[in-house]
């Protein structure tokens, strides 16, 4: 049977003294090591001694597929099992809360003080003793919530009503319920009797028993697991994601409560591509380092409201589905999020602009966010050196900027204007979280999707504001240079566009012999994948951001 050794390590092991059966006894929510118990049983059996066998249905299993029926005194017992973690989710579990040194026993199912399966006992070597609930113990919340199982456990053949054991046993938990008399404050034991075998063992020992009864089968299995599917927890995904890059604990508790590192509050559902290029690439870069993040959208009542739940620009949903937040109705609903993100960082593009400011009901600048909770702000950008709007709307815009611990800026002209407008003294310079991702983070965003690249050689259009001018320009230039053109305009704008997803914008720059193009994020992936471009800058699109992209790349410019 199963023990837990003085490195709590589980692990089967053959024992042959009654002095040795606390060894086999007690719970362990942990998968044990068969190692080569097997093997140890068959040198028995070939001796003619008997041997009882138990474990996991699984492991019964096992042992059933390999002595069949040669050993009339091979005798197996599975355990009703709720599933197991890994050893090694339990090693780690112990490292990030223990000093072991200090650690004299760890039980699962301690009955000192009752029958109870929710919580974690503890004794030291000082003598002092400690009882660790559920709440508290992260390895008893994700086992019991099924947080942690093996995926194998979900969908297991051996935990039906038809058993692998010759018996059955476990905790007949709510026997209460059905016969008060039966129950004990230190556990009632539950045996399944499961062919010929099994009833005579038994019967033969029946008499041992200080309480024998029969019950209804369905009584025991309503409280039991009897079937084979055991549903995974709703937020397997995301523990998964987090663990073992974070630490177990954290990876339970955080999965569990719907905790997150960063709450990053930006556009990502807005329908450009740049907006929605941008969000993702910070969010990129945050969970890369290790962060996890929970994207953060405008509340419905904005003047200008979401189109859609998800970011239809991507063909694939870069997001999974609990890095995301529901639709909030108003600025007062999203304050919930304090009690769910430990920082708030916004994003990137243009939303501090007096016309995002106001379309989006101020969301960027964290007017939901409480004052004891860390404000950061990555790349922001006003997208000209110039605001505009109303005296109030500039001062109530400073009331809350002044509020960020720490504020940078996407274009060297925006440090200026923050001083100025915004009476905002320390502000920093950086790239735009586009440029931050490496090429090969974009080879695996395309690489996911659907995009037929032509064969022939051609020149990509990319363009914002697309004029007759340029268009005719554009097209005597690929003539000239006998190239294909493809091109594609932003999204919402109608004009003739090539491209219907952030991938297949990637995927043409990329693979272009020349890319045209007045848009921000255009340049930025030219840069990232050394294309030849050529940049044209309209003054209504805020010339700003492309020079000072341009600047801090070294790029000549000619403008």
């Amino acid at each position: 049977g199963a023990t837990m050794g003085e490195d709590y390590y589980v692990k089967h092991i053959c024992i042959q003294k009654h002095e040795d059966l606390p060894k086999l006894q007690k719970s362990k929510y942990v998968q044990s090591d068969i190692g080569y118990v097997y093997r140890e049983m068959e040198t028995y059996l070939k001796k003619g001694r008997y041997v009882l066998f138990t474990g996991c249905p699984c492991q019964v299993a096992a042992v059933k597929k390999i002595f069949k029926d040669k050993y009339e005194r091979l005798f197996c017992v599975d355990i009703l099992c709720h599933g197991v973690p890994s050893p090694q989710m339990w090693q780690d579990y112990l490292k990030e809360n223990f000093n072991l040194q200090e650690v004299e026993n760890i039980e699962f199912r301690n009955k000192n003080d009752g029958w109870r399966c929710d919580r974690l006992y503890v004794k030291f070597t000082d003598g002092s003793q400690k009882f660790i609930p559920r709440p508290e113990s992260a390895f008893v919340d994700g086992f019991l919530s099924n947080l942690t199982l093996r995926e194998s456990c979900a969908e297991c053949e051996f935990c039906s009503v038809q058993r692998t054991g010759d018996i059955s046993m476990g905790d007949f938990w709510g026997i209460a319920n059905y016969e008060p008399s039966l129950h004990s404050p230190k556990g009632t034991s539950g045996l399944l009797v499961n062919n010929g075998k099994g009833q005579a063992l038994i019967y033969a020992v029946k008499a041992d028993f200080s309480t024998f009864a029969e019950m209804p089968l369905e009584n025991f299995a309503n409280h039991n697991r009897t079937k084979p599917r055991c549903p995974r927890n709703r937020n397997i995904q995301r523990f998964l994601q987090m663990y073992p890059q974070d630490s177990f604990t954290k990876a339970v508790f955080q999965t569990k409560r719907d905790l997150y590192d960063i709450g990053l509050v930006g556009t990502y559902l807005f329908t450009n591509y740049g907006s929605q290029l941008v969000q993702w690439a910070l969010y990129k870069v945050l969970t890369d380092m290790g962060y996890s993040t929970l994207m953060i959208e405008r509340p419905k009542n904005s003047r200008a409201p979401r189109r859609s739940n998800v970011p239809r620009l991507f063909q694939n949903n870069p997001y999974p589905k609990y890095a995301t937040t529901m639709e909030y109705p108003d600025i007062v609903s999203m304050k919930q999020l304090n009690n769910m993100c430990d920082m708030f960082v916004t994003g990137s593009d243009q939303i501090f602009n007096n016309n995002a400011y106001l379309d989006f009901n101020r969301f960027m600048v964290q007017n939901f966010v409480s004052d004891n909770k860390p404000k950061i702000a990555y790349a922001a950008s006003w997208g000209h050196a110039h605001i505009w709007g109303s005296e109030y709307d500039r001062a109530e815009e400073a009331y809350y900027l002044q509020k960020f611990d720490y504020f940078s800026v996407r274009e060297d002209s925006a440090v200026d204007l923050c001083r100025e407008e915004f009476g905002m003294q320390n502000v920093t310079w950086v790239l735009d979280p586009v440029l931050l991702c490496k090429q090969a983070d974009y080879d695996k965003l395309i690489d996911a999707a659907t995009v037929e690249i032509p064969k022939e050689k051609y020149l990509f259009s990319y363009l914002i504001r697309p004029s007759d001018e340029i268009i005719e320009t554009i097209e005597a230039y690929a003539q000239a240079h006998d190239l294909k053109i493809i091109s594609a305009v932003d999204a919402g704008i109608k004009w003739k566009s090539s491209v219907k997803s952030i991938e297949e914008l990637i995927a043409y720059i990329k693979h272009s012999e020349m890319v045209v193009t007045d848009s921000f994020h255009g340049t930025c992936l030219s840069i990232i994948f050394n294309k030849q471009f050529s940049l044209l800058v309209q003054k209504l699109t805020g010339p700003q951001r492309f020079y000072s992209i341009l600047n801090i790349c070294g790029i000549s410019q000619d403008i």
